[in-house]
């Protein structure tokens, strides 16, 4: 039963660990689309 536990457990903080990574990845990209845009405005 303590083993079922610790797996959920396990799985439950790998998703968020990974939802946490994918928007701050989507946000790298997204600052970094901005500063290419901005970066040919001002050319």
């Amino acid at each position: 039963m303590t083993k079922i536990i610790a797996v959920g457990w396990f799985l439950i903080a790998n998703h968020h660990t990974a939802v946490f990574n994918y928007a701050n990845l989507r946000a790298a990209i997204i600052k970094t689309e901005l500063f290419i845009n901005c970066g040919d405005l001002e050319m």
